[in-house]
């Protein structure tokens, strides 16, 4: 049996939708291992007060607890286990974007729109459930086609 590939998830919005994601991606790990012969694993929370990140991957544990802090109405920046007060690019920086990494927007923000340009041109995969990224001048928009 060949070894998954494994893809590191920066997930940009770690609140409601964000979270459905992360257990997600937890759930149905066996699977995308079997099927597509992928590994998801979730390197950075990242919401607008800063981020929680490990290069290797974020423990399940430590998701669930990140998330557990985001649903409290907590700021990541101040999370117990690790928060930053870093901004977006620094925590993107720490990360290092590749073609292993999937940026995965799930704010409500036209913020977003640089970053997933960034990622995209570096070879990134992205998924966003979020349209304000795509109401953007058109010449941004074809650098993210």
């Amino acid at each position: 049996e060949k070894m998954a590939k494994n893809m590191r998830v920066v997930l940009l919005g770690p609140g409601l939708v964000g979270r459905a994601v992360c257990n997600l991606l937890k759930t149905s790990r066996q699977t995308h291992a079997a099927r597509y012969g992928l590994k998801f694993n979730v390197v950075s929370l990242i919401d607008s007060s800063g981020f929680v990140g490990a290069k290797g991957g974020l423990e399940d544990e430590m998701v669930e607890s990140a998330l557990g802090w985001k649903l409290e109405g907590k700021k990541i920046a101040e999370f117990k286990e690790g928060g930053s007060k870093a901004d977006i690019q620094a925590a993107l920086d720490f990360v290092g974007l590749d073609s292993d990494v999937c940026v995965v927007d799930c704010t409500g923000s036209d913020a977003t729109t640089p970053v997933l340009a960034e990622a995209l041109a570096k070879g990134c995969g992205v998924v966003t459930a979020n349209k304000k990224p795509m109401c953007c001048p058109i010449s941004t928009y074809e650098k993210m086609a």
